[in-house]
C-alpha cells in the first residue's frame, strides 16, 4: 500500500497557506499519536492483567493477525470510497488489533526493554521525518529502492524461519532498520505533497489525514520491532 496518488505536476498544486498545511499535517500526526497510543496502552494492559499470555501462546493469535491484514488492507485499497469516519474507525481498530498481538512483545522482552526500544525509535523516526518533511531534496527514487528492499527483506526473513541463521538475522534486523528510516522520510514528503495538492484540510481530505497516519504508524511500527530485535534480547 501507499499513499494515495495524486498528480505531481506542481501546476496541480493549490495555493496554500503555511497554516492549512500546518493544520493537515496536525491531523495526520494526531490520529497517528492515537493509534499508537491505542496499541502500546492495549498491549500493557493484556500484560499485566495477564491475558497476553493467552494470546500470545494460543491459535488466537494467528486469528487475529489475519483480522489485522484485512482491516489494514481493507483502508488501504477502498480509503477512495468510505468516508472519514469509517476511515478512522478502522485505523483505531487496526491499532486495537496491534495491541492485542504487541502484548507478546512485553511478554518477550520485558517492559524496561520495550519502553526504552520505543524511546529509542521514536526519537530515530522523529528525526527522520523532520528531514523529509524538510528537504528540498526529492526522496521518490531512495523510497522506491527502499520498497523494493522491503520485498526482499520479507524473502529473507521467511527463509530464515527454516536456517535460523544469526548471521542472516543479524542482516534483516538492520536492513530492516535502514529500510524503514528510508521510507518514513519518503512518506512525510508525500504527506507534504498531498497536503498542497489537497489545497489543506476539509472533511473530504481528512480520510487522506488518516491514511497518512496509518502509512507514519506501519513505518514506527516496524522500525520498532527491529530495533527489538537487535537491542532487545529475548527473555527466557
Amino acid at each position: 500500500m501507499d499513499i494515495p496518488q495524486m498528480q505531481s505536476d506542481s501546476r496541480m498544486y493549490h495555493p496554500l497557506s503555511e497554516l492549512s498545511l500546518n493544520t493537515f499535517i496536525s491531523a495526520t500526526f494526531a490520529w497517528f499519536a492515537g493509534g499508537l497510543s491505542v496499541t502500546f496502552i492495549t498491549a500493557f494492559a493484556l500484560y499485566i492483567t495477564g491475558i497476553g499470555y493467552i494470546l500470545a501462546y494460543g491459535p488466537i493469535l494467528l486469528i487475529l493477525s489475519i483480522i489485522q491484514l484485512a482491516t489494514v488492507f481493507g483502508l488501504g485499497f477502498f480509503i477512495n470510497k468510505m468516508s472519514a469516519t469509517v476511515a478512522g474507525i478502522l485505523f483505531l481498530a487496526y491499532s486495537f488489533l496491534t495491541g492485542l498481538t504487541f502484548s507478546g512483545i512485553f511478554l518477550a522482552y520485558g517492559l524496561p526493554t520495550v519502553l526504552s526500544t520505543f524511546v529509542i525509535a521514536a526519537g530515530m523516526f522523529g528525526i527522520v521525518a523532520a528531514y523529509g518533511y524538510t528537504t528540498k531534496q526529492n526522496l521518490s527514487l531512495f523510497g522506491r529502492i527502499a520498497f523494493m528492499g522491503l520485498f526482499g527483506l520479507i524473502l529473507a526473513s521467511i527463509v530464515n524461519i527454516f536456517f535460523a541463521s544469526s548471521g542472516l538475522e543479524w542482516i534483516v534486523n538492520y536492513a530492516g532498520v535502514a529500510i524503514f528510516l528510508v521510507l518514513t522520510a519518503w512518506d512525510m514528503q508525500k504527506l507534504k505533497l498531498m497536503a498542497q495538492q489537497f489545497g489543506g484540510l476539509s472533511t473530504e481530505t481528512h480520510k487522506f489525514a488518516i491514511y497518512g497516519a496509518l502509512q507514519l504508524y506501519l513505518d514506527f511500527i516496524n522500525l520498532f520491532i527491529f530495533i527489538l530485535r537487535i537491542f532487545g534480547g529475548r527473555r527466557d
